[in-house]
């Protein structure tokens, strides 16, 4: 796999969990892009339902920023990794998932360009590993049968 996060970049984050489930189910849920809003508390919405191929164009919500997102990989119950645009933000993110036998484990991570990563790069980092721990936190507790869906 050749894409990656842009380990040059001011700020940079990365979450790593281990979930009780099997990797094709950790895998079916967390490539259902039209789902995240059930399960992902930092997603407000998401604007399409896509197939999940390079290339593939989609826009979504979450902290309060609208996103126009691309996928630029998806290794099926490997990887998948986007870039995403919005206000003073360029960002690049990739999701690793690896099959423990009895659970799976998930490691993501993502790089923040731009003016908000360049004046605030401690800040900048800071806000992407607590977003990706809690997406992965939420991934877990819907794949364990923890989460109840958000109410419509």
């Amino acid at each position: 796999m050749t894409f990656d996060i842009d380990r040059t970049a001011p700020a940079t984050g990365r979450a790593e969990i281990v979930i009780a489930a099997p990797l094709h189910a950790v895998w079916t849920k967390y490539t259902d892009l039209a789902d995240w809003p059930d399960w992902n508390s930092g997603v407000e919405w998401i604007g399409a339902n896509i197939p999940l191929d390079p290339g593939a164009r989609f826009e979504w919500r979450a902290g309060g920023l609208t996103i126009r997102s691309c996928l630029q990989a998806v290794e099926p119950e490997r990887v998948i990794g986007w870039t995403g645009e919005t206000l003073f933000i360029s960002a690049r993110h990739v999701t690793r998932f690896a099959d423990l036998g009895a659970g799976t484990r998930v490691l993501t991570e993502e790089s923040f360009r731009g003016a908000y990563a360049r004046l605030m790069p401690g800040h900048a980092a800071r806000q992407i590993e607590a977003a990706l721990l809690q997406g992965l936190t939420d991934l877990k507790d819907a794949c364990e049968g923890r989460r109840r869906k958000r109410a419509a």
